[in-house]
């Protein structure tokens, strides 16, 4: 069997292009929340208290652009894999992505709250 490197390869039930195309969406949506929430309450000249539930917010924020770095850098490593054809490099970057997965979905209800927290501070 030939391998087309054209096309993605399924590793342990995963393509190489959605797991990537995950993790850009995770950034794209984190950017917007992040920018969206934080540039208005700041905008916004709202009291101290809003300034302190929006400063957990951007630590909670700060956390998942951590998670984004870090699953960034899995993804490319198992892209280099990918082009290299070196199927257990693809394996552990996938392996990587999925522990790192559910890291972030255990972060995802602190982001989130301190979100909504902070939007509920400002008025929005």
């Amino acid at each position: 069997m030939s391998i087309n490197p054209n096309e993605p390869q399924p590793v342990g039930g995963v393509s190489i292009n959605s797991t990537s195309t995950g993790v850009w969406g995770f950034v794209a949506v984190l950017a917007l929340a992040i920018g969206g929430a934080v540039g208005y309450g700041l905008a916004s000249g709202g009291s101290s208290t809003d300034a302190s539930v929006c400063l957990e917010f951007i630590d909670a924020s700060e956390k998942a652009l951590d998670y984004s770095v870090e699953a960034l850098g899995y993804a490319s490593d198992g892209m280099m894999a990918g082009a290299n054809f070196d199927i257990q490099a693809i394996e552990r970057s996938t392996d990587k992505l999925y522990t790192l997965s559910d890291e972030i979905d255990a972060h995802a209800p602190t982001f989130q709250s301190t979100r909504d927290e902070c939007r509920a501070a400002v008025g929005e």
